[in-house]
């Protein structure tokens, strides 16, 4: 489990759980609420598994824990500016290859 401050002071909540595969799926155990804007996942960029349980949808499989906290930290740096501007800042390719983001400010990940 991790957990996440961004830099707007919102507390994110992460699971990180390997699949079948050997791959680590990111799922959301906690966050903060939407607000004004809209919850649904394809706004939002969440998918829902079987169990109904939210998870951070990835191009890539992830291998390692530390790629999956990256991931956890991207999806709540541009979850922070969608419940603030309604507009989602869309992910580069992989965070392997190339650098996070400007404009979006970091938070802290325990």
């Amino acid at each position: 489990m991790s957990r996440l401050t961004t830099s707007n002071g919102r507390d994110y909540s992460f699971s990180f759980d390997r699949q079948l595969d050997g791959s680590i799926r990111v799922y959301i155990t906690s966050q903060p609420d939407y607000g004004s804007q809209s919850g649904a996942a394809a706004e939002t960029h969440r998918m829902q598994d079987a169990d109904g349980r939210w998870y951070v949808p990835w191009e890539e499989p992830l291998y390692t824990v530390a790629e999956a906290k990256e991931v956890a930290a991207e999806f709540a740096k541009r979850t922070d500016v969608y419940i603030d501007t309604g507009d989602w800042v869309p992910y580069k390719q992989t965070p392997q290859q190339e650098p996070a983001q400007e404009g979006i400010p970091d938070g802290a990940v325990y």
